[in-house]
């Protein structure tokens, strides 16, 4: 597997640990870090890496500040842990042209969620 380069956003102590955690490890690299996104916009150079990794706690809705990256980032995907929920979520954004053609491409593809029926 290929180094992996992520950035990490969050000012919690867990921030701090999963950085030192995944420096620790061989296949990814820690390229920087930010206590919030404003800040890691000021910083963060998309050539550099591969992902962002934003850390969110019950006390922050980071909605707003998730949408803003996305925007200024399309392509850059975003790995979004929730200590609340113990969850983990990916999230990707691709710009594509306004087009009607290629909206429906962009629907036709999207992945087919099961219904709660479907998963008992």
């Amino acid at each position: 597997m290929d180094e992996r380069r992520v950035f990490i956003v969050g000012k919690s102590i867990f921030s701090e640990t999963l950085g030192q955690l995944l420096a620790g490890t061989k296949n990814v690299s820690v390229v920087g870090t930010a206590p919030t996104v404003e800040e890691a916009m000021l910083v963060l150079h998309t050539d550099s890496v591969d992902a962002v990794i934003t850390t969110i706690d019950a006390d922050e809705t980071a909605g707003d500040e998730v949408c803003r990256l996305l925007a200024r980032y399309p392509n850059l995907p975003l790995i979004r842990i929730n200590l609340t929920s113990n969850t983990v979520q990916i999230i990707t954004s691709r710009q594509v042209d306004a087009r009607r053609s290629d909206l429906l491409a962009v629907i036709a593809n999207l992945p087919v969620l099961k219904t709660k029926l479907e998963e008992e």
